[in-house]
Formats: structure tokens, sequence, C-alpha cells
């Protein structure tokens, strides 16, 4: 593994993706937090984008309603284009993200909560929803069998076991994950796998999944 040095602005990390001889075909780019780098997209945006008359502004807030979140959502557009060229030259990509809850607006019936890639995230611009739908696969880092007990009055107590589990498909509506190629995932009594062991960081269960050795 090879760590990049000295990123420090949203311009530098789009500079090394853009930086074709780091990362030959069959390597991987892991992004470390992709949260921190839409936290750096705001500054650039501050420094590159004026008012329409010209003005500069102090945050995303002052573009007026909506538009420095649009802003922010064609950045993060930016580095999903860069990140597309790279894998269509047979590189693999990890965004790694903080975890955020939000609420879920359902016309189905009342909103909710949801947890998942902590990115903006509103009903008229979200990045969270937009690399969501990008990546091929949406995994959750959680707890085996982990419950909360409350009376409804305040915050609830957490129980449950500490081992961590690597969600690869919705097991309810609180949380996201997905996949394109393991969503038809069964174990032998023929029900549906909606997650993998993670026990330790060296647990590969994951990746042995992803990328199955091949069979000759």
């Amino acid at each position: 593994m090879v760590h990049i040095p000295d990123l420090e602005t949203f311009e530098d990390v789009r500079d090394a993706i853009l930086q074709l001889d780091l990362w030959p075909a069959g390597t991987t780019l892991v992004a470390d937090t992709f949260t921190k780098l839409e936290e750096w997209a705001e500054p650039h945006i501050l420094s590159t984008i004026k008012k329409d008359k010209g003005e500069t502004v102090k945050n995303l807030e002052a573009y007026g309603y909506g538009k420095g979140y649009k802003h922010s959502l064609d950045a993060m557009r930016l580095v999903l284009q860069d990140l597309d060229a790279l894998i269509r030259r047979g590189v693999n990509v990890v965004l790694v993200c903080q975890e955020q809850a939000v609420k879920i607006a359902n016309a189905g019936g009342d909103d909710f909560i949801q947890s998942g890639p902590k990115l903006h995230h509103n009903n008229q611009h979200s990045t969270r929803l937009q690399v969501m739908e990008w990546a091929d696969h949406v995994v959750r880092i959680g707890y085996e069998n982990q419950t909360v007990i409350s009376d409804g009055k305040k915050a609830g107590k957490v129980s449950g076991s500490a081992d961590r589990v690597i969600f690869i498909a919705p097991e309810d509506p609180s949380f996201v994950a997905k996949s394109r190629t393991l969503g038809g995932l069964r174990d032998e009594g023929g029900d549906p796998i909606t997650r993998v062991s993670f026990a330790d960081p060296s647990d590969d269960t994951l990746w042995r999944f992803l990328f199955p050795e091949d069979v000759a």
C-alpha cells in the first residue's frame, strides 16, 4: 500500500487522481475519507465561484436558497468523473465515508431516519444519493445483533455483541446497503445473505465475495 502524502486541498486530491502513472490497471485507490473531501470542496467553491453579481461569499448558504449545495454537488460530480476514468482503465476505487443518519422523505407514509454515508443530503441536492447511485457496492460496517431498548421518553440503551460485521444488503429501512453483484447470494438454507464477517482488519471475507478466485 502506498500513501500519497501532502494532500491538503480539494485540488490536491483531484490532481492526484488525474496523475495516471500512480494508478496502473489492477491497483486500488482508497479515498479515506470521502466525507472529508466534501468538506474540502467548500473552500474550493468559495474561492472559484462568485454570486450572480460577482460578490465573494463566506459560506455555501450565502449563495442563496439551495445554490451553494448545488455547487457542492457539482464539485463532487467532477471527482466521480475523475474516478470513472480510472475505473475504465481497470483501477478499483474504494470510497470510505463516515456514517450519518438523515431524514428520508417517504411518499408512501411517514418520513423516517436512515443511516448512510455522511455526505450532504436534502430533497433538492444530495451528494449522498449521487454517490450511492454511482457506486457498484455500498456496504456498512456495523455490529452483530445490536438492539436498542427505549421507553419512548429518553434515549435508549444499546445492547448486543461487540463483534463487527459488514452489511452488503439492507435488513430494514434504518440503514442503506446495496450490491450490484452480491444481491443474489444465499446461504445453504436458501435465505438471502445480507452480512459477511469482519472479525478484525485482516478478515478478507468481503473481498473474497467481491473478487472470487478463478476456478481451473
